[in-house]
C-alpha cells in the first residue's frame, strides 16, 4: 500500500484512534504524548514514576490522555501493564524509551562495561522485549513505531563529524538490527514497522544547544508516522519523512 492510500479516501481518520507512547515522562515522549491527543488520539501514556508534566498534560486533554506505570527494563512491569491492557488493541505502538551513557565523549573502551550494558539494554534490548510482549496488541493493520537515531546508521559514520557517542550510535545499530529481524519474523502477519529519527533536539539528551526545537520535531513525527501507517513497510526515516540508510 503507498502513503498516499494511507491517508487517502475511505480510510479512518486521527479522531478515535489509539495510541499506546512507551516513554512519555518528558521530552520527546510527552510531546508526542500531547500531539496525539491534540490530533483526536485516545492515548495511553506510560510513565516510570510520577511526570508533573505528563499529569498536567493528561489533565488538559479532556479525557484523551491516559496514563500508566512502566519501567521498560523491568520485565515484569512489562508483562504487568501487558495484563492492564488485555482488552485492548492499538493502532499504533509507539516505543520511545532510551538512553545515552553519562560521558557521550568517551571511546568504549573507557566506559565502565556495567554502564556500556545497561545502555544497551535500555536502547536495544528493552525496546524490542517490549515489542515483542505487546504485538498482540497491535491491530491486524496496526504499526510499531520506535525511537532510534540517525547515529545507528552505519553508511552514515563515516560522514560523521566526529567519533563520540560511540556506545549510544552502537547501541541504536544493534536497535534497527534487532528490529529489523522482528520486522522479517512478524512480516506475514502485516507488521508495518517504523524506526523513526527525531532530530538532535532540544530535551535533557539533545540539550539547550541543540538545533531543533521539541514542537517541530513532534509534529514531524506525527506526519511521518501517519503518512506511512498500516503500509505494511519496514522503513528508517527522519522527523521529515526522509528515508535514511541502515
Amino acid at each position: 500500500m503507498s502513503p498516499e492510500a494511507a491517508t487517502g479516501p475511505g480510510v479512518v481518520t486521527a479522531a478515535g484512534r489509539k495510541i499506546l507512547v512507551a516513554g512519555a515522562s518528558r521530552g520527546l515522549g510527552l510531546g508526542l504524548a500531547k500531539s496525539f491527543a491534540a490530533h483526536g488520539w485516545n492515548v495511553v501514556a506510560t510513565q516510570r514514576s510520577a511526570a508533573a508534566g505528563l499529569r498536567a498534560a493528561a489533565a488538559a486533554a479532556d479525557g484523551r490522555i491516559r496514563i500508566a506505570r512502566l519501567d521498560i527494563t523491568d520485565e515484569q512491569a512489562v508483562e504487568s501493564l501487558h495484563r492492564q491492557l488485555a482488552d485492548e488493541l492499538f493502532d499504533v505502538i509507539f516505543i520511545v524509551a532510551g538512553v545515552s551513557d553519562t560521558d557521550p565523549n568517551k571511546p568504549v573502551h573507557q566506559v565502565p562495561a556495567h554502564e556500556a550494558a545497561q545502555v544497551f539494554i535500555s536502547n536495544a534490548y528493552s525496546p524490542m522485549y517490549f515489542a515483542e510482549a505487546f504485538f498482540d496488541r497491535l491491530k491486524p493493520d496496526g504499526t510499531l513505531a520506535i525511537m532510534t537515531s540517525r547515529m545507528g546508521s552505519l553508511a552514515l559514520v563515516s560522514t560523521s563529524e566526529d567519533g563520540t557517542w560511540e556506545v549510544y550510535r552502537a547501541s541504536k545499530a544493534a536497535l534497527n538490527m534487532l528490529a529489523r529481524c522482528f520486522y522479517q519474523r512478524h512480516r506475514p502477519d502485516g507488521c508495518t514497522l517504523l524506526l523513526l529519527h527525531p532530530g538532535v533536539v532540544k530535551t535533557d539528551m539533545g540539550g539547550e544547544g541543540a538545533p531543533l526545537d521539541l514542537a517541530t520535531s513532534v509534529e514531524g513525527l506525527y506526519e511521518t508516522l501517519f503518512k506511512w501507517q498500516g503500509t505494511g513497510e519496514q522503513l528508517f526515516l527522519d522527523y521529515q519523512g526522509n528515508i535514511l540508510p541502515w
